[in-house]
């Protein structure tokens, strides 16, 4: 380490009272010498030098690094002016002496210097200084990464995510790191049930090349007290589903599913709504709309069982809709359903089928119109699944209106016992 390097930790140390005192009467001085390069400095201003410092290093640097802060300037980067360099190291350091506690000073003398471990040792005196110096942190998460020292990659990364829960380029370290050697590092890391945990799984893709990596996070957590929650799981489903990974979104999705339900999935997932809406991609999304009310409550003529209720209040309507994903492989089926109750108005509700990758186009199947009856009424409609270009599908009530005027409908309509199989299986 040079002799400028070590002055300057040592001044930054919260022991160096006495450098305090000497740095302000050296400022001083420096303030009052006209021969002297800091002939503006006055007692005032060390946030304007640091300020300075960092526009300089700003300007004198290339692309910014993966180590770094947005604006925070390149980090060693070799192609910057030793001039320019000199410049911000010599701004840095004069607001270091005003100000000996700066961390945001000594990340900026570790960004205007070239020597890595010296680098290193800077971004450490800043974060020891406050935790709070993002910049410093992000750059020795990604140092200690690069270095394989996983176990100090993935406390310090805590450290920032305590403070800072959103920040993605620490997820991304995060996801690389649990596709090596530190992956137990990771795992032990979110077993704690850190706040950030939530946001992790959010953030995924920053970070991870294997979309079966954080499946495999996911399971290691299922394996003690601190399991997934629902909506960790939603937000992995969500990202293979951004995806188009439909198949290992489904995978995942069957994996999490309670025992009582899964023993009872079919082709189509809760279909007489005996289990409480997850709110997941393969479960049934309600929507309501104006004048429009939809919801699973009991069946009139049978109070322990529930079904799906529109309830029309009258006048003119919305678009609520109810709806479902799907994986049915190409080939055809049948779906059934019951329905009851008495839609007043020219149209009813319908189910479609389409293509969920593809959802302008014709649907692929459209049951007929459904306006209720006096008792429980079946009926059936068969789909079609293309052998191509449509790995998942939606299945979607709607009110089937194709005016203003057809969306006047008052009363109500039940549905129950819903069912897809193939056209085969009988």
């Amino acid at each position: 380490m040079d002799r400028s390097l070590r002055w300057t930790l040592r001044i930054s140390s919260a022991a160096g009272l006495v450098a305090i005192v000497v740095s302000h009467s050296l400022s001083a001085y420096l303030a009052k010498n006209e021969n002297t390069s800091f002939s503006w400095l006055t007692t005032s201003q060390p946030v304007f030098l640091v300020k300075d410092a960092e526009s300089q290093l700003t300007s004198s640097s290339g692309p910014a690094s993966s180590s770094e802060m947005p604006g925070a300037g390149s980090v060693n980067d070799a192609d910057a002016p030793d001039i320019k360099l000199n410049k911000v190291r010599a701004l840095a350091s004069a607001a270091l002496l005003l100000e000996p506690l700066s961390a945001r000073s000594l990340r900026i003398l570790g960004q205007a210097t070239k020597e890595p471990e010296n680098t290193r040792r800077f971004m450490d005196a800043a974060i020891a200084t406050s935790r709070l110096e993002s910049g410093a942190a992000v750059w020795l998460i990604n140092f200690y990464f690069e270095q394989k020292n996983y176990a100090e990659t993935a406390r310090l990364a805590d450290v920032l995510l305590r403070s800072r829960p959103n920040m993605v380029e620490v997820f991304g370290a995060l996801g690389r790191m649990a596709e090596t050697d530190g992956k137990s590092e990771v795992q032990k890391l979110l077993a704690q049930r850190p706040p950030w945990r939530p946001a992790f799984f959010q953030h995924l893709e920053w970070g991870v090349s294997d979309a079966r990596t954080p499946l495999e996070m996911l399971l290691a957590l299922q394996s003690d007290d601190a399991g997934p929650s629902s909506e960790e799981v939603q937000s992995y489903i969500s990202l293979l589903m951004r995806n188009k990974l439909y198949d290992l979104a489904y995978y995942t999705w069957l994996l999490f599913l309670p025992e009582e339900q899964l023993s009872t999935t079919g082709l189509l997932a809760n279909a007489d709504f005996t289990f409480p809406l997850s709110g997941k991609a393969f479960d049934w999304d309600l929507k309501g709309a104006e004048g429009v009310r939809v919801g699973i409550e009991p069946e009139p003529d049978n109070p322990k069982k529930p079904g799906l209720h529109f309830s029309f209040v009258g006048g003119r309507v919305g678009d609520p809709t109810v709806s479902q994903k799907l994986t049915l492989i190409p080939g055809s089926y049948r779906m059934s359903g019951r329905q009851m109750g008495n839609v007043i108005g020219p149209r009813g509700v319908r189910w479609q089928v389409s293509c969920l990758d593809n959802p302008s186009s014709p649907p692929m199947a459209l049951g007929p119109m459904l306006t209720g009856a006096s008792q429980w009424a079946p009926y059936e409609f068969q789909i079609n699944v293309p052998k191509v270009a449509c790995p998942a599908q939606e299945v979607k009530l709607y009110l089937d209106a194709r005016s203003a005027s057809e969306r006047i409908v008052s009363g109500q309509i039940w549905l129950d016992d819903l069912n897809i199989r193939r056209s085969s299986d009988r």
